[in-house]
């Protein structure tokens, strides 16, 4: 999630478990903590692909932040000498494990287990800004940081909020279960379904196969004006003997190689639509040999491409302008766009 969020959450969290005369403290030591494991952004490896699978590593291991948490008790403990050590305890390590906990529910992948090597973890359930969440977190904050009577407040935000990531969940098995509806050749549980912008009633679905992906995109309110999108990939039998390509793979299972002009390009199919994705990397230039590895036309699996028409030409804006206000101004329009249906 996006790091106010994460500021406010450890607040949050950090405030229910002090008492109430600590409150303004734990509220300054909660957003410091909740925002903590993110420091990993500022560390850079030996690569593009190394930088962006090591993010949400070890800083975001439950494992280790416990860990973390017994270090920094001896630190603060000169801040807040009225509390018990087992409730400090309590202060400091949730405002550090909730961050990670929330992350997994993105659709990035956090690595919840480092050092274990096993594939992050990533319900995609929530979107990486979600104003519906943190909203109610900032309320809860505030007024009880003005007000100890107001204790209450802080406890219905973090309450409602949590019910919040509830219905997400919920709705992203109504997802999944409407695209089963719509590909009977398909299980819905061999999607990908991540929530959009308009989170929770928006999302993104990815199914792949060996050859092809099919995206769609649609608000689970009106089902019937999905937009739908077919893409051809490179078979399993043309993959190179790449170290960066095995990493990409094991980060995430959603990530499919293209060709682009002479280069093969791996794409991350959690995040971006229909052709635009943020998280690309070049794996290899084409074969030595010169041998071409035929891909066929895109084609369109619905007339009521709404969505795809606009990411495809916003992609293509983004990508010339380098970075200008067209993406923005994009994702303004996806969202009214999934909110009324595509109408």
């Amino acid at each position: 999630m996006d790091s106010i969020t994460q500021v406010l959450l450890g607040s949050a969290v950090a405030a229910g478990v002090a008492p109430q005369g600590y409150r303004k403290r734990a509220i300054l030591t909660g957003a410091v903590l909740g925002t903590l494991p993110d420091l990993d952004v500022f560390m850079h490896y030996a690569s593009d692909v190394d930088n962006f699978t090591h993010h949400r590593g070890f800083s975001h291991s439950l494992l280790l932040l416990p860990i973390v948490a017994l270090v920094l008790l001896p630190l603060l403990r000169r801040f807040y000498r009225a509390i018990t050590w087992g409730r400090l305890y309590l202060l400091i390590v949730l405002p550090l494990v909730t961050h990670p906990m929330l992350d997994a529910l993105t659709a990035y992948g956090t690595q919840l287990f480092y050092p274990i090597g096993v594939s992050p973890t990533f319900f995609a359930s929530i979107f990486i800004i979600d104003p519906l969440y943190s909203l109610w977190l900032l309320a809860g904050v505030i007024l009880y940081l003005f007000s100890p009577r107001l204790r209450w407040a802080n406890s219905a935000a973090l309450i409602i909020s949590t019910l919040y990531l509830g219905l997400g969940i919920g709705l992203q098995s109504l997802a999944k279960a409407e695209l089963a509806k719509a590909y009977p050749q398909t299980k819905a549980d061999q999607w990908f379904v991540g929530a959009l912008t308009a989170s929770p009633l928006c999302w993104h679905g990815v199914y792949k196969d060996e050859a092809h992906y099919i995206e769609t995109a649609f608000n689970v309110l009106n089902p019937g004006e999905m937009a739908a999108q077919q893409y051809s990939i490179l078979p399993p039998s043309a993959y190179p003997a790449s170290a960066d390509w095995a990493r990409l793979q094991w980060f995430n299972p959603n990530t499919v190689l293209r060709r682009r002009g002479q280069q093969l390009i791996s794409s991350d199919l959690r995040m971006g639509e229909f052709g635009f994705y943020p998280f690309e990397f070049i794996i290899a230039p084409e074969r030595d040999s010169g041998q071409r590895i035929p891909l066929s036309t895109d084609s369109v699996f619905t007339e009521k491409r709404w969505q795809a028409d606009s990411v495809n030409a916003a992609a293509k804006r983004y990508a010339a302008r380098n970075n200008e206000p067209s993406f923005p101004k994009y994702k303004w329009s996806q969202f009214m766009r999934c909110l009324t249906g595509g109408s």
